[in-house]
């Protein structure tokens, strides 16, 4: 059995914390036990930053000099001798490579008073730690050091100690030499509070106010340059490296392009995504604009041609256009469905907006795939950026970074996830070299002009509608392996049984894909589906692996045959008093902080075009606490409110 000592230190005033994580450590014991591997936590139960330099003090150094990992905690407060401590086990790791050290800083910590020394003292403190390149983690409660810590112990696992010793001590052996050269030295005070613009200037000042706005400039193979208050700059292009920066001159967001990002919502996964746009021009890649689609209704066979030949799917001609867009399910669907209509062919701006709901459908269907997911993990990943999808207010969702949340889901989430092609597809448009990515951006950037009303209909339009077609039809292309899954709302389940029978349970079902042809819906817009002693969901937005329902229905048993989309997507006509026959599928569109009353939006909404009023058949649909006109939305308000809350910001929630 293999033991690792963990030397836990942190102030009084997070002695709870301190605790908690101790039980913790217990816990992951019984994980880590069939490995031969044995975690004991060393700490002083009653430590406190006063602890004068006695015989106690050398006990407290020797006990971290033989430790294998250290833990700093720290809230509002950075004492002399807590750093005392630090620089004990860095000058260690200066010559052994070990301990590892890990520094957390428990979030919520009042605005530091400029007269108190102690709270100068953190500040400092954690330029530090940015010089050495020692990138300190803020962790909201005990729930997210928790998952923080564990993410690393998988690390540990995967790599082993030694291993990653090594490779940290590489990476940071000459900032800890230059560290212990001039830590002695007068750091410069940072005032907070503000953003930072990638592209403005720096002032050479030792005083920064927190009003600074960085903005990206221009990107390289290995640089980014920012500008802050018109003085420029460049940086290393790391995510780290930048964020260190932004500490340095106490900010909170950065702008790439004409968006503003928190720097809490930025990680590895969305990093070049977001900083690649910066200096790009958004416009259709050469190899798209020089082979458009053209009139007519060739872009239908040309998804016909990529589901047959990619997915294996077997599709009509294009003589029935409706039976190739259904695979890709009623979210996408429907305003495909709007661009075969009378309306739908005219070359004006009701055309186009129906062209990017139709991209801007599909690529909200693949991260409310990816948010289930997480919904459903037993521990959940404190992520910023799905906290702030969670807490939209008002019209935020119409123009929500939803691909920086497809982004970050994907890689929280891995290769094993419900939907595996979603891998490659973000890998590729991840890819700032690839074809995809600056077509997604070309998506973006017109529909985000024409929520602006900024795009006019004169002689230019037409040539952009052929340009948006081209790039839409290449997207859908993309993603044609959603023609694989069929999306399915359970409307209720009954038990069929009697005695001496086997348990039936009859599902009835809608399936969301294909409903309304070309001379209306179908005559029975819910079926009905026996299994044996088996049920799913009621009330719930399931999504099936398969072309077929009703097969997909028989593997119920199997947890992993199906993904529940609930609560990101309901049926409205469940919750009815008056029962409905056809479906009513509605999407999350955010949370009223102060009404505390969650939105959804219609699937078929449509956005505002040229300063029109939004059509009166658009539709919204409140939860609150208490829904006199549906009752039973009572139920689904209570299971928001359990299911989101682990994800929200504590100081949000």
């Amino acid at each position: 059995m293999r033991t690792i000592k963990i030397f836990l230190a942190s102030s009084s005033e997070l002695k709870e914390d301190r605790d908690q994580f101790d039980i913790f450590i217990n816990e992951e014991n019984k994980r880590l036990i069939h490995k031969e591997v044995f975690l004991e936590v060393v700490q002083w139960e009653y430590f406190q930053d006063s602890l004068s330099l006695t015989s106690k003090q050398d006990d407290y150094n020797k006990a971290i000099q033989n430790s294998q990992i250290v833990i700093c905690l720290f809230f509002t407060k950075a004492g002399k001798y807590t750093q005392e401590e630090f620089d004990t086990a860095l000058k260690q790791f200066k010559e052994t490579g070990s301990p590892l050290i890990y520094t957390y800083f428990r979030a919520g910590a009042p605005e530091p008073d400029p007269t108190d020394q102690m709270a100068l003292d953190l500040a400092a403190f954690k330029k530090r730690l940015s010089d050495i390149g020692h990138f300190y983690t803020q962790y909201d409660d005990i729930g997210d050091l928790k998952y923080q810590f564990r993410k690393q112990l998988d690390l540990l696992e995967d790599k082993g100690i030694i291993v990653l010793q090594q490779e940290v001590q590489e990476k940071t052996k000459d900032a800890v030499t230059n560290y212990f050269n001039s830590k002695n030295m007068v750091t410069g005070t940072v005032s907070a509070g503000g953003d930072v613009n990638i592209g403005d200037k720096i002032k050479n000042t030792s005083t920064t106010q927190g009003d600074n706005n960085i903005v990206i400039q221009g990107v390289t193979a290995s640089t980014i340059t920012v500008n802050v208050d018109g003085q420029t700059k460049e940086i290393e292009k790391k995510l780290d490296v930048l964020t260190a920066f932004m500490e340095q001159l106490s900010t909170k967001s950065i702008q790439a392009a004409d968006k503003k990002y928190n720097i809490k919502d930025i990680t590895n996964a969305n990093f070049g995504y977001l900083i690649g746009q910066a200096g790009r021009e958004k416009s259709l890649p050469v190899e798209l604009a020089e082979n458009l689609i053209g009139e007519g209704d060739g872009w239908i066979e040309s998804l016909r041609q990529e589901l047959e030949r990619k997915q294996k799917i077997s599709v009509s001609k294009p003589t029935k256009p409706l039976e190739i867009i259904q695979n890709y399910g009623w979210l996408v669907e429907i305003f495909l469905q709007k661009m075969l209509t009378p309306t739908g062919r005219k070359k004006d701006l009701r055309r186009l907006s129906f062209m990017v709901e139709a991209w801007q459908g599909s690529l909200r269907y693949l991260c409310y795939i990816q948010v289930a997911q997480l919904l459903q993990m037993e521990i959940k990943p404190k992520l910023g950026i799905v906290s702030d999808f969670l807490e939209m207010e008002g019209d935020e969702y119409l123009t929500f970074d939803y691909s920086s949340l497809l982004l970050v889901t994907t890689a929280e989430i891995g290769a094993d996830g419900f939907m595996p092609e979603l891998t490659d597809f973000v890998d590729e448009l991840n890819d700032t070299g690839s074809s995809l990515y600056p077509t997604a951006l070309f998506l973006e950037k017109q529909r985000n002009l024409l929520l602006k009303n900024e795009i006019k209909e004169d002689e230019r339009l037409p040539a952009l509608l052929d340009e948006y077609l081209t790039a839409l039809v290449y997207w859908l292309r993309k993603v044609s392996f959603l023609a694989k899954y069929r999306m399915v709302s359970i409307k209720e389940i009954n038990l069929d049984y009697r005695l001496g029978t086997a348990k039936n349970f009859v599902h009835l079902y809608g399936e969301l894909h294909g409903f309304y042809g070309e001379t209306g819906s179908r005559l029975k817009d819910y079926d009905t589906k026996w299994v044996e002693d088996a049920f799913t969901y009621s009330k719930s937005v399931l999504l099936f692996r398969g072309s077929n329902v009703s097969s997909g229905l028989d593997q119920i048993q199997n947890d992993g045959a199906y993904l529940n989309l609930s609560p990101l997507i309901i049926d409205q006509s469940v919750y009815a008093t008056k029962p409905t026959q056809t479906p009513e599928i509605y999407y999350y569109s955010g949370l009223d902080k102060l009404r505390r009353c969650y939105g959804y939006a219609l699937y078929k909404n449509e956005i505002v075009v040229d300063d029109k009023k939004i059509a009166s058949s658009n539709k919204m649909l409140e939860i609150k606490a208490q829904n006199n006109n549906q009752p039973q939305l009572d139920e689904l308000f209570e299971q928001l409110e359990h299911i989101f809350k682990p994800l929200k910001r504590k100081d949000n929630g």
